[in-house]
């Protein structure tokens, strides 16, 4: 990838990458954010078998979507009140424990990427996911 942007072995670019949780984008950049999208993906993986975990996780993500809009309203409008609201319903969303040990393994995988999904807080212009890039990636020229 370092070959790919002309950056030498121990060179980060001061780009700010948006990408998945692939090691070989955290090597490339001084900052590194990560996508929503991806994130949330995540939990879709689960395959609760007893009901209550299911209804555990159709109520999570619902809550995470909530986050994601009131982060994409911070991005559009910054405010350093808002700022460390955020920051703080970040900790108290991905502290929940809902007794579904799978979902709660991982809120808690989540919440230890707190300083990379909420680099948004830091720079407000950035997207909060990589699809669009993505998407034109996978378009043939």
């Amino acid at each position: 990838m370092k070959h790919i942007l002309g950056l030498k072995k121990d060179e980060k670019t001061d780009k700010i990458v948006i990408s998945d949780d692939a090691r070989e984008y955290r090597e490339i950049a001084v900052y590194h954010a990560l996508c929503w999208i991806h994130e949330i993906r995540l939990y879709k993986k689960l395959n609760p078998l007893i009901d209550y975990h299911r209804v555990q996780l159709k109520k999570f993500p619902t809550r995470v979507w909530a986050f994601y809009d009131l982060l994409d309203r911070f991005r559009k409008n910054p405010d350093e009140e808002e700022k460390g609201k955020l920051e703080t319903e970040f900790d108290e969303l991905f502290s929940i424990e809902t007794g579904y040990e799978e979902l709660d393994k991982r809120i808690a995988l989540t919440k230890k990427k707190k300083e990379e999904l909420l680099l948004v807080l830091r720079f407000p212009e950035i997207p909060l996911h990589n699809n669009p890039a993505e998407l034109a990636l996978r378009e043939p020229w």
